[in-house]
Order: structure tokens, then sequence, then C-alpha cells
């Protein structure tokens, strides 16, 4: 599955001592380096997309272990988690809300009790978002992006919405 999202190309600007690059990347590159500049985590390697660490010296990252590494233990943190795994590691554009359901399983944990409130919330706070053009199909948002990366330790900004007043209120 390729989007326009993928064929678009950046333009990438650093100067500093001894450093000046000017150059088109991808758009994988580019959200790459979004999430290490945005990381609080000041890790310098760059994401991998491949289920492997290193050349092979490691076994291959599982869905359990992802949720575990992300401490996901709520479902909310756990679908975005999901989602995100299926796109780093699973090479997917986007996802959509059934191939996150059925990780689940994969994972050995428990389906949420109401699936459709928690995949609402993920939305709500901004972590996951419709893709433009494609109905039921989602990406991971910076924040979203920013939320695995921090283990979940920030809460999410939420919108507060005015309450409605009606004619028995006033």
């Amino acid at each position: 599955m390729t989007d326009k999202l993928s064929e678009q190309t950046y333009t990438l600007k650093l100067n500093g001592h001894g450093i000046a690059v000017d150059t088109a990347i991808d758009s994988l590159k580019a959200r790459h380096i979004l999430n290490l500049i945005l990381s609080d985590t000041g890790d310098l390697q760059a994401p991998s997309r491949t289920p492997t660490a290193s050349k092979g010296s490691e076994r291959a990252l599982s869905l359990r272990e992802y949720l575990d590494q992300r401490e996901a233990t709520s479902k909310p943190n756990q679908i975005v988690a999901i989602a995100n795994y299926l796109v780093e590691v699973e090479k997917l554009d986007d996802v959509g809300r059934d191939e996150i359901k059925s990780r689940f399983a994969t994972a050995r944990e428990p389906l949420p009790a109401n699936f459709p409130r928690d995949f609402t919330t993920t939305l709500r706070n901004g972590w996951l978002a419709e893709v433009h053009g494609k109905p039921d199909r989602y990406y991971v948002t910076q924040s979203g992006t920013q939320a695995l990366a921090s283990n979940f330790k920030t809460p999410p900004r939420r919108t507060t919405s005015k309450r409605r007043t009606s004619a028995k209120d006033e």
C-alpha cells in the first residue's frame, strides 16, 4: 500500500560547525528525524523499521515485547502501540480497526470490553488520525509518537468543550 504521503519529498537543511547539508528526503526519513527531534529520550539511534535490533544478533521483537517496552497498560495505550507496531515493524502504510483488533490475540491481551469507545479515545487524544481520502484507515500522529516515546508518561492534551446551556440552566 502506498499513499500520497509516502511519495512526498521534504528538504532537509542543516548548517553548523563543519557541516552543511541541503538535501531532499522522503517522508519516512522526515518522520524519523521528527521523531528524534521531538523525543525526550535523547536516544540518537535511528528508529528501526525491522523487528530485529541489530544484524541478526538479537531475536525479532514480538508485539507482546513491544507493548511491554512501551508500558502500554490501558486499552487506548495498547491500541496506539499496536498501530505503531504495525507501521514500524510490519511496514504497513496505514492501519484499520480490524487489523488492530486482531493483534490483541497475537499479543495475548484480552480484547477491550468496549473497543469502539477505546478506539475513539485514541482519536480524541490525538494519537491516531484518519488518513485523508481513505475512510477507516488510520495513522499514528506526532502526538501518538510522542506518547509512545515517553511510555505514556505525559498525559494527552485534551480540548475542553463548552457545555451547552439550556433554558433549564438559565
